[in-house]
């Protein structure tokens, strides 16, 4: 049994590449699942986007490809990485993300964002499922506030909001992926986030939210129950000469 064990548990799992036109950026955070799209950052400028009269709109995705071996055919223990090999499988290619992203951003007169909508999907062998769809709404007399509402990634640690394009491993830890599956939830958010360059709190963000609870494992809420979460963190700041950056959470 213990070599059973040993051997269904042996899995080498590797990502060929990511490409990606653009990724989930912020001039403040880098990288947050929440973030508005930095156009002023090298990969933002590169984004397909259209000026309307409404608005903008910006297009961006990115592939991450994998090849799978096992040590033997149906091999188990997975779950955490993309589920188990098939009774007679050993070896693998998958399609581990095919993200597409359209942004929305409405601004006003002078050059603030107002409004802003994330639409994701993500498309794989496995099928499509939509990812991400929700709104923003600014607050735009102090610049200090913003609100959210819609299938969004809940504000719980680091690694949780962090894009996969820019965690250091493809997958979350362990500990993400049970406390808080899919990442995304159905709810709503409150944010303090400052966003006047002279403001003394432009390091601080606040992010309290409201959700239903199952995350996206489940199609509606079944139990009137909500989960509350809760992120105080500061921002990337530079630390040193040589570019050094700090924040925590």
């Amino acid at each position: 049994q213990v070599r059973i064990f040993q051997k269904t548990l042996f899995i080498l799992s590797i990502t060929f590449c990511s490409f990606q036109s653009i990724a989930q950026i912020s001039n403040n955070s880098g990288g947050l699942l929440t973030d508005m799209i930095d156009t002023t950052t090298r990969i933002g400028k590169s984004m397909l986007s259209l000026t309307t009269r409404l608005g903008k709109i910006g297009f961006s995705g990115y592939l991450q490809p994998q090849f799978q071996f096992a040590q033997s055919k149906g091999a188990g223990g997975n779950i955490y990485n993309g589920g188990d090999f098939g009774p007679n499988v050993n070896n693998r290619f998958r399609l581990r993300r095919g993200r597409f992203r359209a942004d929305f951003s409405h601004l006003t007169s002078d050059g603030r964002a107002s409004v802003y909508f994330v639409f994701q999907f993500d498309g794989t062998e496995r099928g499509v499922n939509v990812r991400d769809f929700w709104g923003r709404l600014y607050e735009n007399k102090w610049d200090i506030f913003h609100f959210s509402a819609g299938v969004m990634a809940r504000p719980f640690g680091h690694e949780v909001l962090l894009s996969s394009t820019f965690r250091e491993a493809p997958e979350r830890g362990r500990m993400s992926q049970t406390l808080v599956q899919t990442e995304r939830d159905l709810g709503f958010m409150f944010s303090f986030n400052p966003r006047r360059p002279s403001s003394r709190f432009r390091w601080l963000a606040i992010d309290v939210g409201i959700y239903n609870g199952q995350g996206l494992t489940g199609t509606a809420e079944y139990d009137s129950k909500k989960d509350i979460v809760a992120r105080i963190s500061s921002k990337r700041r530079t630390i040193s000469r040589s570019g050094g950056q700090l924040s925590g959470g």
